[in-house]
């Protein structure tokens, strides 16, 4: 994994919305645009945990899903911020929130606007 790219918070918001918000024009939101890095590295989680173990999933069209969707990183300053925080600062810059986050690498997911969220890799080893 390259984690030199992928340290920190990584979010990952539907286009539609990321574009509604004017996510793109906010300096505070850095668009990632390396989509080979988020293939290799943030995909398998992602299709792990959005793919459906009673059907056939297609990998290839659930990787359009994903590579259709917009990654924006945070600046290095909220790498310490837990993901609580992280949702208290998208709040006051966007009417919506990521559909997921990374951070360092890791899935998180849950009730993201709650702020009920799980560590998914931790989830899914019981750690």
């Amino acid at each position: 994994m390259n984690m030199k790219l992928l340290k920190g918070w990584v979010l990952q918001f539907d286009i539609k919305e990321a574009l509604d918000a004017g996510i793109d024009q906010n300096p505070l939101f850095t668009r990632f645009e390396d989509i080979t890095v988020l293939v290799e590295n943030l995909f398998p989680q992602w299709y792990t945990l959005h793919s459906d173990p009673e059907e056939i999933n297609d990998q290839n069209g659930l990787k359009e899903i994903f590579i259709d969707d917009v990654f924006y990183k945070l600046p290095s300053e909220y790498d310490s911020f837990s993901i609580e925080a992280v949702c208290d600062v998208i709040r006051e810059h966007s009417f919506w929130y990521p559909s997921d986050f990374y951070y360092n690498g890791s899935l998180y997911t849950g009730d993201i606007k709650n702020h009920r969220t799980t560590h998914w890799n931790n989830a899914q080893t019981g750690h």
